[in-house]
């Protein structure tokens, strides 16, 4: 948990959650939702999917249906296995897609 944590602070520091209104409750909250993903939660095949995603592996695409069916393909996945696993990032961290990159992207 402490390495999510500090991930959440690096990619968005204090003083910035601070000072897009985030009070201190709101700050503590956020950083207990991140701090509760633990890896036994994640698989391996998450794991990937999120360096899918951080890395912009996949990046290129006109629109996020050929993204997904081309993560699909590359982890061996059925498009709705995608989808629950691409809900559960979504929960962890925000997602949503890049039109100029041309992947997914994540938000927090």
């Amino acid at each position: 948990p402490a390495f999510e944590v500090l991930s959440l602070l690096a990619e968005r520091p204090l003083s910035l959650l601070r000072s897009s209104g985030l009070d201190w409750v709101e700050i503590e909250e956020l950083l207990s939702r991140r701090a509760a993903v633990t890896f036994g939660e994640l698989d391996g095949i998450d794991h990937r999917l999120s360096r899918f995603i951080e890395l912009g592996e996949l990046a290129g695409h006109t629109m996020p249906g050929p993204w997904r069916s081309e993560a699909a393909k590359r982890l061996r996945l059925s498009a709705e296995d995608l989808e629950k696993r691409l809900e559960r990032l979504d929960g962890w961290r925000g997602l949503k897609w890049d039109p100029q990159l041309g992947t997914m992207v994540f938000v927090g």
